[in-house]
């Protein structure tokens, strides 16, 4: 009898914790880029900190999708009546360099995410048999998401929306 009543209150606790670890581990919603830092190819270190530019990352029903300027500036605009064809290649490299955008589907296997694109503003991404993968952390309520390429790497710190 005293060992359930010892077991009770253990059980009460966990009953409760529960729910919290399963929200705090669950990707699905919607997610923005608070934080920014990583590695370049020669080994030198970079940081946004909180300079960063709008982002927006979704995840749902094994389905994602990012759209982010990777940068601390806004990107260039482009001067009313000019379309794509009109921008010298520096313009064009000056406007589309930071942006990323891809989706499609994804599975978490551990503490990995593997994205499988679809759609891709880099045409790489959608080879067939491309399946970027991302270390997930978690650091609180916020999703650390690793990835590296070569010697580089990037950490984006993402912070729920929803």
């Amino acid at each position: 009898m005293r060992f359930r009543l010892r077991l009770l209150p253990a059980l009460l606790c966990l009953a409760v914790a529960t729910p919290q670890l399963q929200a705090q581990e669950s990707i699905e919603g919607a997610w923005t880029i608070v934080e920014a830092w990583g590695e370049t190819e020669a080994g030198e270190e970079w940081n946004l900190g909180e300079n960063v530019q709008p982002s927006l990352f979704i995840f749902f029903d094994g389905h994602y999708s990012f759209t982010a300027v990777n940068g601390a500036e806004p990107r260039p605009q482009i001067p009313e009546g000019t379309t794509r064809a009109d921008l010298t290649p520096e313009e064009g490299d000056a406007v589309w360099r930071s942006y990323l955008s891809n989706s499609g589907a994804y599975e978490v296997s551990g503490s990995n995410l593997i994205t499988l694109p679809s759609v891709a503003l880099w045409p790489p991404f959608m080879a067939e048999n491309s399946r970027p993968v991302y270390e997930l952390r978690w650091d609180g309520a916020d999703l650390l998401l690793t990835t590296q390429a070569g010697e580089a790497s990037r950490v984006w710190r993402l912070r729920r929306l929803d």
